[in-house]
């Protein structure tokens, strides 16, 4: 897949039902804003993303409807698994990543992998399910390397058995850090979009939006790292 354009690199993953997104070229970074609103299996869409900058990498997106991938941050993850479990997986999609060279698991979201969201363990694993993604196959960093599926199996359903080692191994959920007043929005009240009009960047860590800057002060505190905002879905707080 060396020297393919963005959209020769993401129409076979629509093909497969995967809802996909720009990344920056030789990069991990997705600078769409809204990107989580804009992941699409739509052709004339990836088409104009392509006519935008043929180089960028391709991100793979999970979402409740389409796919969910277990992006392992050690090698040997997949032996493992199946060793502490008594299990085998089932074949499907596996690509193994250009930069720790491990493997992402693609599978079809079930209720159970709906039911368990998002997961991580630090250094292990992350289960990227809802509004995350992986950088997709075909794409390149700039060490040189690739994206390279492994086994090029048709997506299986996401293992039942799966989740009591997910859950047994992930990290605790954080709590929810304390906000300057939660409010409730308007369903059609969309946070990328009161970002982008303000011109305030940011990183998004679960349901925690972290502006570069203080939007208030106009500058980083120095003892405040994780100064933004808090969104989940529903109510929009401020830290």
């Amino acid at each position: 897949m060396t020297g393919q354009c963005f959209s020769e690199i993401a129409l076979p993953l629509v093909d497969l039902g995967i809802k996909v997104i720009p990344v920056q070229p030789s990069d991990k970074r997705c600078l769409l804003p809204g990107w989580q609103k804009k992941a699409t299996t739509d052709a004339e869409q990836i088409k104009r993303w392509n006519a935008e900058n043929p180089n960028y990498n391709v991100g793979c997106v999970g979402t409740p409807d389409t796919v969910v991938v277990l992006d392992c941050d050690i090698h040997g993850l997949i032996r493992r698994i199946e060793q502490e479990t008594g299990q085998k997986f089932s074949k499907t999609l596996i690509v193994r990543s250009a930069g720790k060279r491990c493997a992402h698991l693609y599978f079809r979201q079930t209720d159970v992998s709906r039911s368990l969201g998002n997961k991580k363990a630090a250094g292990l694993f992350d289960l990227q399910s809802m509004d995350k993604y992986v950088v997709g196959p075909g794409s390149r960093l700039d060490n040189g390397r690739s994206y390279d599926i492994v086994h090029d199996d048709p997506i299986a359903d996401f293992p039942d058995w799966l989740e009591m080692w997910i859950l047994a191994n992930a990290d605790a959920d954080k709590p929810k850090p304390k906000t300057h007043g939660d409010h409730p929005v308007n369903d059609d009240f969309d946070i990328a979009d009161m970002l982008e009009h303000y011109g305030l960047d940011y990183v998004q860590d679960g349901e925690w939006f972290i502006t570069d800057v203080c939007p208030i002060a106009g500058r980083k505190h120095e003892q405040s790292t994780r100064t933004g905002f808090f969104f989940d879905g529903n109510n929009l707080g401020f830290h």
